[in-house]
């Protein structure tokens, strides 16, 4: 890693580019034993890898394949193992449920996996004020930003989270935990469920 030597801040780095497609900032000054405190940046993906109920797609190279959960995990493994290539993305509960043999009641409006694929991530060390890729980290520092990002949460722009499950649902689930903790199945659960909300404000205003 680099010194820019002018206190580039990562939010100073990041902010211009916030709305090129795939763009992500992993942030963490935290420390954690002796590890370095590291944040993560990339943008403008030359992959992307998608799973929606057990299919998934590979687009890459200007090529798209089809797949399985296993394929996937063998193409991120992949990946982890290449010096030019990263991954950044998730992998949601419910891409595993197939494997459990549940089938979800409700379609999900996220995919189960969903990673983009980088050729050039930046890496900011907060320890050392330094960070992996300057010359990037400059240029995208002096992208000319076309959004506002002075945008402000109002009335206007607040939305009403709904939970993607009825009430009714809800409580008949927990009634089943509660079931197979008193049959001996289990003795916890952690029982989650998703909330939605469709807001016109910028994502990364909001954080």
């Amino acid at each position: 890693m680099i010194s820019l030597g002018s206190k580039l801040r990562p939010v100073d780095c990041f902010t211009p580019i916030a709305d090129r497609r795939g763009a992500v900032w992993l942030d963490s000054s935290l420390s954690h034993d002796n590890s370095e405190q590291v944040s993560l940046m990339a943008a403008d993906p030359v992959g992307e890898i998608i799973l929606r109920h057990g299919h998934g797609t590979i687009t890459f190279a200007n090529k798209e394949r089809t797949c399985d959960f296993d394929g996937i995990l063998h193409e991120l493994d992949l990946i982890r193992l290449s010096p030019n290539l990263r991954a950044i993305g998730f992998i949601g509960y419910e891409a595993t449920l197939p494997d459990l043999g549940v089938i979800p009641k409700r379609t999900a409006t996220l995919p189960d996996v969903h990673f983009f694929i980088y050729d050039r991530v930046i890496a900011y060390n907060h320890r050392k004020d330094r960070y992996s890729d300057p010359e990037l980290a400059s240029s995208w520092s002096h992208t000319d930003n076309v959004s506002d990002r002075q945008e402000s949460v109002s009335s206007e722009t607040s939305s009403e989270l709904r939970p993607a499950i009825s009430r009714s649902d809800y409580l008949e689930r927990v009634m089943q935990i509660k079931h197979h903790i008193h049959e001996g199945d289990n003795y916890q659960a952690n029982f989650t469920t998703r909330y939605e909300s469709y807001s016109p404000l910028n994502p990364f205003t909001a954080y």
